[in-house]
């Protein structure tokens, strides 16, 4: 096997020089994020609801000269045994060309994270290839000026529209969210947004694209909480009072955005948040003195979840950002699934 790694891109090349016949090929997955197949022939990762910028593309396999000799229909399998996952790969190689090579590419999605841009014109972030249909996304919008009109993301995906919670404002700091349930078309397409009324040439926009799968529904199981929070050197979650049950959770998202950049920890040092949980796939837009981040939680309960604030210092004790942060919460999906043909693919041989 052979090995190429570039800072978006891992592939770990195997090379037959012998016919197999018939084989499935495996590979351990040494992480304990959750895989999950796409139609497309994509493998998403998640790590607990939220998917994370982690990806292999589809299965290739290539001729000496590197040339795509792909059989149509080759995707990856997924198979576990115990706590381990294994991507796997049934392949017949009696018409394929010796040698040749498989070719798993893990890619790194860079445009997943904070995507930052100055100024007053629109501008496009791009889904995921591994979106699925009911999968639930959320945007989080954050913005250099103090506005509470915002207008919602447009995409071509031809499914349903983006719905707006009620934007939170405060000292040249403010954020909104968007939310839709996902179509199969969403999967790798433009989504169009705009910075909110009064922004200007210099004004910062930073915004991150969250992927939520489980969820039962696109439509709030809760009103939204929001509330901007006074210069302070920690992060903070708003209360929300939930309805979930222990036969139907709720699970609830907090949204965190700050006029400054962690300097003495990062996000993910981030204690005395429960029953939140932090999700290390946004952070900080470097010089641009704006961030976002997510954290998450499942509850079973009908109650009050108090505010909470971090108990480490995340931001510099000189220049302390405003913030601002929103809770939402949906109910769960407790309903048993039907078809898992393509979850496991049996190993006959490695």
């Amino acid at each position: 096997m052979r090995s190429a790694v570039t800072p978006t891109i891992a592939e770990h090349y195997q090379t037959v020089t012998r016919g197999q016949g018939l084989r499935t090929w495996r590979w351990k997955l040494d992480t304990t994020l959750e895989p999950r197949l796409s139609p497309n022939g994509y493998v998403g990762f998640f790590r607990g609801a939220e998917l994370v910028p982690l990806e292999i593309d589809p299965a290739r396999i290539l001729d000496r000269h590197g040339r795509n000799v792909t059989p149509k229909g080759l995707h990856w399998g997924i198979d576990q045994r115990g706590r381990a996952r294994w991507l796997t790969l049934r392949l017949d190689d009696a018409k394929l060309p010796l040698p040749y090579t498989i070719d798993p590419a893990a890619a790194w999605r860079v445009s997943s994270t904070a995507t930052k841009v100055t100024g007053t014109g629109t501008w496009t972030i791009t889904t995921p290839n591994t979106i699925l249909a009911n999968d639930v996304l959320v945007v989080e919008q954050s913005a250099t000026v103090n506005s509470t009109t915002y207008t919602a993301p447009t995409d071509g995906g031809g499914g349903n529209s983006w719905s707006a919670l009620a934007a939170i404002g405060t000292t040249a700091f403010s954020q909104d969210v968007f939310y839709k349930r996902a179509v199969a078309a969403d999967s790798n397409i433009a989504v169009t947004l705009t910075p909110p009324t009064g922004s200007v040439g210099t004004t910062v926009n930073v915004v991150t694209l969250h992927v939520f799968k489980g969820l039962a529904s696109a439509t709030l199981a809760n009103a939204q909480v929001g509330g901007a929070n006074a210069a302070a050197r920690t992060m903070s979650c708003p209360a929300i009072t939930t309805v979930g049950t222990g036969a139907a959770p709720e699970h609830i998202i907090c949204l965190f955005g700050a006029a400054g950049v962690p300097s003495t920890n990062a996000y993910s040092a981030v204690t005395g948040m429960a029953p939140w949980t932090y999700r290390a796939d946004s952070t900080g837009s470097g010089a641009a003195g704006i961030s976002n981040t997510v954290l998450d939680a499942e509850v079973t309960t009908s109650a009050l979840q108090a505010a909470v604030t971090s108990s480490n210092n995340l931001f510099a004790a000189s220049g302390q950002p405003v913030s601002v942060s929103t809770a939402m919460g949906f109910s769960t999906d407790v309903t048993a699934p039907t078809d898992v043909s393509r979850d496991r693919v049996p190993v006959s041989r490695s």
